[in-house]
């Protein structure tokens, strides 16, 4: 007779939950992100501070077309918000995605994920493993590293900018 839930069952939803940690991070990179843009301005021209991921997205995304910066720049930053937006997806199916075929000890575990429309309700098959789960969970947290230590240089700038401004001051 076998336990429940098996060792393996266990790694899997420890890989969930360690998934759903690394995308806190991530938003709340995202969240800081958004602060300093406020911060330095963007909250007078977009005064809504946004909430969702979608969001967050399009508000970062303006932010950084209005400072103008070089191509290559705003590449670096399409690029990051596509691998966000991906992950988003990937995420959405594991946790929003019902378990439909899951035997004890299973390699592979069969979610759908209900699609709603105003039309109607669409299903979206997935298979996911332990493996893949923990695969999007490091993606994840990458992600949120390099952001953070985006916010980390910002910060380390403005502190040296204010320290600079006070040694020129009389």
């Amino acid at each position: 007779m076998s336990e429940f839930p098996s060792h393996k069952d266990i790694l899997f939803f420890a890989a969930i939950g360690r998934m759903a940690v690394a995308w806190a991070h991530l938003e709340s990179a995202l969240d800081i992100k958004v602060d300093i843009a406020r911060n330095l301005g963007w909250g007078k021209v977009d005064p809504v501070r946004p909430r969702s991921l979608k969001r967050k997205i399009e508000y970062l995304r303006k932010f950084f077309k209005s400072l103008n910066m070089p191509d290559d720049g705003m590449d670096g930053y399409r690029t990051l918000f596509r691998a966000i937006n991906e992950l988003a997806e990937k995420r959405h199916d594991i946790i929003h995605g019902a378990v439909v075929e899951h035997a004890e000890d299973a390699e592979e575990i069969k979610l759908i994920r209900f699609l709603y429309s105003d039309e109607s309700l669409g299903k979206k098959p997935v298979t996911v493993t332990t493996d893949s789960v923990m695969d999007t969970a490091r993606r994840i947290e990458s992600l949120s590293h390099s952001i953070f230590q985006w916010i980390e240089a910002i910060s380390r700038y403005a502190r040296e900018r204010a320290q600079s401004d006070d040694m020129q001051s009389p």
